[in-house]
């Protein structure tokens, strides 16, 4: 990319001469600048050229370019040119890269109005909402028009932050809790296996946390209970057997004779 450079200073230097300077003039002036592998380059064309053959300025510029700026590189930055877009760059810095590589964009822009184009079209998007709408004529004008919307984007942020209410200054640690890891409980607790008391309503509503010895009285009365209750359904059922037979010699008017008999020791089946 120097070789442009370099170009493009010797055709500066061309317009300080007091005489006009002939296109055979410019092209040995320009031999007489180059240094090094530049210069090197220059006597290997000159010997490849037909005795006689008198090279004028344009045929010594295209020479030149073609050797130190091969044609891929020259697409490459050609691609550049065409995908270049604002980013994250100020205006500034986008005119600057885009002014860079518009050298090599050819006829994409070789005019005021597509330069203006292609420069609006990389814009971001608030300053080319804002621009399209008003007609430029020329490239500079356009370049200083995005230079000055971007400045009021910018000193309006500022305002909004100053007027927005600030935060702590010091920013706060994180605070851990303590969380419990295991799985949740259900809320129902599964039936109990096992024999299931039922307690008196009054006693139910005076319950509080018995303790070993009060359960093991309760759990034994409630035994007590429930063995009665057993013995009875035995004894009625013994009495209703006795009442059947013909033969038994107790009456069946005093069946509490048999019941008696028959609750007094171990129950008989």
């Amino acid at each position: 990319m120097d070789a442009n450079a370099w170009i493009r200073t010797i055709e500066s230097k061309f317009t300080l001469l007091h005489v006009p300077c002939s296109e055979e003039n410019k092209a040995r002036f320009a031999a007489q600048q180059l240094r090094e592998s530049a210069h090197l380059w220059c006597d290997h064309y000159s010997a490849m050229l037909q005795a006689g053959h008198v090279v004028i300025w344009e045929e010594f510029r295209n020479a030149f370019r073609s050797h130190h700026i091969p044609e891929g590189l020259m697409d490459r930055k050609l691609n550049e040119f065409l995908a270049l877009t604002q980013g994250n760059r100020t205006v500034v810095q986008y005119a600057q890269a885009f002014n860079d590589l518009s050298r090599y964009a050819g006829y994409h822009a070789d005019t005021d109005a597509k330069k203006c184009v292609c420069f609006c079209r990389g814009l971001n998007t608030k300053l080319r909402d804002r621009l399209n709408p008003i007609r430029i004529d020329t490239y500079n004008e356009l370049v200083n028009l995005a230079i000055t919307q971007e400045d009021c984007f910018t000193a309006h942020q500022v305002e909004k932050k100053r007027k927005a209410p600030a935060g702590p200054s010091i920013a706060q640690p994180p605070i851990y809790h303590l969380v419990q890891n295991n799985p949740p409980q259900n809320s129902q607790r599964s039936a109990q296996q096992g024999r299931w008391v039922i307690w008196p309503q009054q006693e139910q509503q005076n319950h509080a946390a018995p303790s070993s010895q009060q359960q093991q009285q309760r759990f034994n009365a409630h035994h007590q209970a429930m063995t009665t209750a057993v013995l009875d359904v035995e004894d009625q059922i013994i009495l209703l057997e006795t009442a059947r037979k013909p033969d038994n010699k107790i009456k069946a008017k005093d069946p509490t004779k048999i019941i008696r008999t028959r609750t007094r020791g171990r129950p008989v089946k």
